[in-house]
């Protein structure tokens, strides 16, 4: 699964990625765990969402990065995903030519966007509401011609700075952005305010939202295949003849029907043996998640 992150430089992109890691990767939350497949990577993160609890903020990204983790439940893996992180001028300067080409392919090409948006910025600068509207921009043009659930998250960092009943008001110049999702048949997005300092709050929520796609979206593939392969086994159990075993089983040395419905009966108890440990995982996603309004 394929994560995409955007945002303007001091969005709080890389404080939220050091925060998300943190938290997920030492506490959890509802037996959920996140971890990064390379060692330096792990230990990187982990030193800057520390950093982060005593007020010490990683320095805003310069270049494009790109982390290959695991979403764990228990002891068990679920998921495998990248999460992209592009530099905040990407879209911006026209010196990086090859970062904004990346950025689109990167955008088209992904199952999960999580925009960022500054709430400090948002709340005091009509300038930065305009500068941010050319990324809802770009993000919709790649959510164009999606034929599989995109979620999209709109993240306001840094909501412990400022004053939250104005949220409304200031993010008024996007309700034409928000609009458009909701007319999408298969994208679905959702609001979630945040903070990645000392005291992080809905840090987990971005991440876990995207992941429950890509869950249930191998979930619901796993079902498909359990459902073919039963319903194959159901109509070789019904040519099951003992004309059939004769004249292919014995004279041609063929599989019989018999045999190839009991061919079709493993393939989709195999397809339900891996179906089953991700039921749970699924229902408890969607506890955790039920709370949170969608658009």
């Amino acid at each position: 699964m394929q994560i995409v992150m955007l945002g303007h430089t001091n969005a709080g992109k890389t404080s939220y990625m050091s925060a998300m890691y943190r938290t997920m990767a030492l506490e959890g939350i509802g037996g959920f765990r996140v971890r990064a497949k390379n060692e330096r990577a792990h230990q990187q993160l982990l030193t800057a969402g520390t950093g982060l609890l005593r007020g010490t903020y990683p320095a805003p990204s310069d270049r494009r990065h790109e982390y290959t983790l695991t979403l764990r439940h228990a002891a068990s893996p679920l998921i495998d995903f990248t999460w992209k992180d592009h530099r905040g001028g990407a879209l911006r300067d026209r010196s990086t030519v090859d970062d904004t080409r990346e950025l689109l392919e990167d955008l088209t090409g992904a199952d999960a966007i999580v925009l960022f948006l500054d709430s400090v910025d948002l709340q005091n600068s009509e300038a930065a509401r305009r500068k941010i509207r050319n990324l809802t921009t770009v993000v919709f043009q790649a959510l164009e011609n999606r034929t599989g659930t995109t979620p999209i998250v709109i993240a306001l960092t840094k909501c412990d700075l400022i004053d939250e009943s104005r949220i409304d008001r200031m993010l008024e110049p996007f309700g034409s952005f928000i609009q458009a999702i909701r007319q999408q048949q298969y994208v679905i997005g959702t609001l979630v305010p945040m903070a990645c300092g000392p005291e992080p709050r809905n840090v987990d929520v971005p991440v876990l939202f995207c992941l429950y796609f890509g869950v249930r979206h191998h979930a619901d593939a796993m079902v498909a295949n359990l459902n073919e392969a039963a319903a194959s086994a159901r109509r070789f159990a019904a040519r099951d003849t003992a004309y059939d075993r004769w004249i292919n089983g014995r004279l041609r040395g063929e599989k019989t029907n018999r045999e190839l419905a009991a061919d079709a009966y493993l393939k989709a108890e195999r397809e339900y043996r891996r179906l089953e440990p991700m039921l749970r995982p699924i229902q408890q996603l969607e506890h955790l998640l039920g709370p949170i309004e969608i658009f």
